[in-house]
């Protein structure tokens, strides 16, 4: 996602969605608009929290010469920590893109934003990639005013992921007040609102902007040419002072000298909602209490991202993903204690001991956490959102690999209650 919050990871072929630009994102259905004739004033200032969550969906299609699409889903799950610096803010960010439960990658950011919106980030960051939006302006805005205000954003060309940041001229208006469009609203984060905040009218912001036959050439020196429209509507939250949900449309060509042409569109929606953080010191000594005396080879530890409950020589099936039964009732009593934690997200991770080649290690764990990412889910009846997975392969011992009581101890699970 490209704006503040939009932190987009762009790697077409290993499924990252490259053009999620703002925060979230879309073009709004048509709701009844209620209009303040006394004009509102706009600015960015965080005022109920200084952590926030942002969780988008996107909907994206793919096509290359003609040939049919591609159609992908991901989610971003973004968490921003934010202090104040006089007029400005310190952002540092950390965004999780997931694909149907599955954690692909993460990445971290930093940057400075003042309350107009504009940003101050280096070039080293691949996120956000749409910087600066929306950017308001000092005065009093009524229904129907528009102003334009400079950005930059991120080209990321889909046949070899060279990127490019180039200055864009963003059309802003303002509707007046409307509804959020309900039917669009992502269950998983309907929790986190009071029923009053989802049937409010918020100020809703459109901006628009595109790209007029834009040239670059690739890490191969062909030359291409890029064509596209972006709209995104915000709803703003005024009594805090940043976005309160937002959609994004969007439409791309890109054309290379040779011949070659891709075309992407896509769809964005999410929500920002604030983070309040649980203390876990606490919870350590009853859940070692609780899992170490009812079950062998477990330990639980408290680290800075949250509860880590590791499963030690757990037991497959050799070389499969096939739980044994045993294994299956270990993981339905842990999955009943942690119905203490509804509230938080929980991350699973698969690791290998390091026997044979890494692509093959890497697999065994991803297909293991994928395993026990199921069964939890089902047990807990929880969805993507809050259930993720990921394999490391060998690349996080926790012992020597050189024998086989360490190999027996690296070939684990872990399950992680995640702090915020």
């Amino acid at each position: 996602m490209r704006l503040l919050f939009s932190y987009l990871l762009i790697i077409f072929f290993v499924n990252f969605n490259p053009y999620l630009h703002s925060f979230f994102t879309g073009i709004s259905k048509s709701v009844h608009a209620q209009v303040f004739d006394e004009g509102i004033n706009l600015s960015w200032g965080y005022l109920d929290s200084n952590q926030y969550r942002l969780i988008s969906k996107e909907r994206q299609t793919i096509s290359f010469q003609g040939s049919d699409p591609f159609n992908e889903v991901n989610t971003y799950n973004i968490l921003y920590k934010i202090s104040e610096q006089g007029n400005s803010y310190y952002i540092s960010s950390d965004t999780e893109i997931v694909s149907n439960g599955e954690l692909l990658q993460s990445l971290e950011s930093q940057y400075f934003q003042d309350q107009s919106g504009r940003l101050e980030i280096s070039d080293e960051f691949l996120t956000p990639t749409l910087r600066g939006v929306p950017t308001f302006p000092s005065n009093t805005l009524f229904l129907g005013n528009s102003w334009q205000a400079s950005a930059y954003d991120t080209i990321i060309s889909p046949n070899d992921n060279s990127k490019f940041i180039v200055p864009v001229s963003v059309s802003y208006e303002y509707l007046g007040f409307f509804e959020l469009p309900k039917e669009e609203i992502l269950t998983s984060i309907e929790k986190y609102h009071r029923e009053f905040e989802l049937t409010n009218s918020y100020p809703k912001i459109r901006a628009r902007y595109g790209y007029d036959d834009f040239q670059y050439l690739d890490a191969r020196g062909i030359s291409w040419s890029v064509n596209g429209e972006f709209l995104i509507d915000f709803w703003w939250h005024l009594e805090n002072k940043r976005p309160f949900f937002q959609k994004e449309d969007y439409f791309l060509i890109f054309e290379s000298f040779l011949g070659d042409r891709f075309i992407i569109e896509g769809q964005v929606e999410g929500h920002l909602f604030p983070v309040i953080n649980r203390e876990f010191q606490n919870d350590e000594a009853r859940l070692q209490q609780e899992l170490t005396q009812k079950l062998d080879n477990v330990r639980v530890d408290v680290k800075d991202d949250g509860i880590t409950i590791t499963l030690e020589n757990i037991q497959f099936m050799p070389d499969s993903s096939e739980l044994l039964k045993a294994e299956q009732e270990k993981i339905r009593r842990i999955a009943e204690i942690l119905r203490t934690y509804s509230d938080k997200r929980l991350l699973v991770e698969g690791h290998a001991a390091r026997a044979g080649i890494p692509a093959e290690q890497r697999r065994i764990s991803i297909e293991r956490a994928e395993v026990v990412h199921d069964l939890l889910k089902r047990i807990l009846q929880r969805d993507n959102e809050e259930i993720l997975y990921r394999g490391y392969g060998a690349e996080k011992p926790i012992d020597s690999n050189s024998t086989q009581e360490g190999r027996k101890r690296n070939r684990r699970v872990e399950i992680k209650i995640l702090q915020n």
